[in-house]
């Protein structure tokens, strides 16, 4: 059923080439037809880890035109086009599958859900690009998620106190939140965090680890 209904959206919303313009960030870029969020992806913002270095990765996959499909919602709420970017290669799969951006699929816009997240595990799992570039942090670990995803456990595993500066968690719904101070050896520390499916622990110089909420 679904497939028939992308075909008819497919039908009604053609691929439409446009000429780039610019690009705002790791997934925000300026066309002929206006400003466009990538669909199906969450890059860092300024500021942020990782910020450059996706921008950067983002404008060497674009050529001087792309092509932009729709999906169901066709614009949000600061009136940026929603669009999947085709180049190529397939921009939001290409950017979460080389590790400079997160899988970010917001309902009803699935068309490449199951893709985008495959593309991330592996990306995940073999450390690619600068978001899953694995960190030396040796101590912190999630030690428990809350079972209605409200919160988020850390613990020190090391014989000696570790430093919480630049440790956040991250969930996949992009609410980020951040450590300070310092933490006792077996000590735990939490935070709420406003969950979907899975949360993330990094600190400032890579990814530490990940749990299912």
């Amino acid at each position: 059923m679904m497939r028939l209904i992308y075909a008819l959206l497919l039908l009604f919303h053609p691929l439409v080439q446009v000429g780039v313009t610019g690009v705002v960030d790791g997934d925000t870029i300026d066309t002929t037809a206006g400003r466009v969020r990538i669909l199906g992806i969450n890059a860092p913002e300024r500021g942020e880890r990782c910020y450059g270095e996706s921008k950067e990765f983002l404008k060497s996959l674009l050529g001087s035109s792309v092509k932009l499909e729709r999906d169901f919602i066709g614009k949000d709420r600061y009136g940026r086009l929603l669009r999947y970017v085709h180049a190529n290669v397939s921009i939001p799969l290409e950017m979460v599958r080389k590790g400079y951006a997160k899988a970010y699929c917001i309902f009803p816009n699935y068309r490449y859900r199951s893709e985008l997240e495959e593309a991330q595990a592996r990306a995940m799992n073999e450390g690619k690009g600068c978001l899953w570039k694995p960190s030396n942090n040796s101590c912190l670990r999630i030690s428990e998620v809350s079972r209605d995803g409200e919160w988020v456990r850390i613990m020190n595993h090391c014989p000696w106190e570790a430093s919480l500066e630049g440790v956040y968690v991250e969930s996949d719904g992009r609410q980020r939140e951040q450590f300070h101070g310092k933490l006792c050896p077996g000590c735990e520390d939490w935070k709420s965090l406003r969950m979907g499916r899975f949360v993330m622990l990094f600190d400032s110089f890579g990814f530490i680890d990940f749990r299912g909420a």
